[in-house]
């Protein structure tokens, strides 16, 4: 009885291995289709967009490299080369440094209104909305004193002034208009 019982196991292990054999090859009938169709239409690289995060990797890893890599300074040049080069009237001028102003403080109020609106959201249980708020607001600010930067620049006639500088003239000015 114990070699018959230990035949019919050797029996079911060598079906087990043909069966095996069979759906690797493909030869199995109903096995072989649920391969062949997971195969064709489950693939984790193309479900998780294996190549777009890939790429977008890359470019997170260059940004990276031109944040930090020293750059030499393009071309220096002083105001009154850069009003020749554009062929600049003194009115010119005048109306871009207005531009400059009226920009910067538009600006500005966009920025309080959107943070206004953050804080409304906040308090109204919308954080989605609240956080995407305060970020176009700080892109708001940002431009806010660029422009007013360029301003400053303008107004004093030369340029590669330092952060230093502006906030100077700033806090010595208290807004007023020169």
């Amino acid at each position: 009885m114990g070699k018959l019982a230990r035949f019919s196991h050797d029996y079911a292990r060598d079906d087990k291995k043909e069966i095996r054999v069979a759906i690797a090859r493909g030869n199995y009938p109903v096995a072989g289709r649920i391969r062949r169709y997971l195969k064709k239409n489950f693939s984790v690289r193309k479900m998780t967009d294996y190549d777009r995060v890939a790429d977008g990797a890359g470019h997170i890893r260059e940004l990276g490299y031109f944040l930090f890599k020293r750059r030499d300074a393009g071309r220096k040049e002083t105001f009154a080369e850069a009003v020749a080069r554009l062929s600049l009237s003194e009115q010119d001028i005048q109306h871009k440094a207005i531009a400059f102003r009226r920009l910067a403080y538009t600006f500005i109020l966009f920025a309080c209104l959107m943070i206004a609106y953050a804080i409304y959201s906040y308090l109204h249980d919308a954080m989605v909305a609240a956080v995407v708020s305060a970020g176009v607001s700080s892109l708001m600010w940002a431009n806010a004193f660029r422009f007013h930067f360029w301003f400053f620049q303008t107004v004093q006639r030369r340029l590669g002034c330092s952060m230093g500088e502006w906030l100077q003239w700033c806090f010595q000015h208290k807004g007023a208009q020169s």
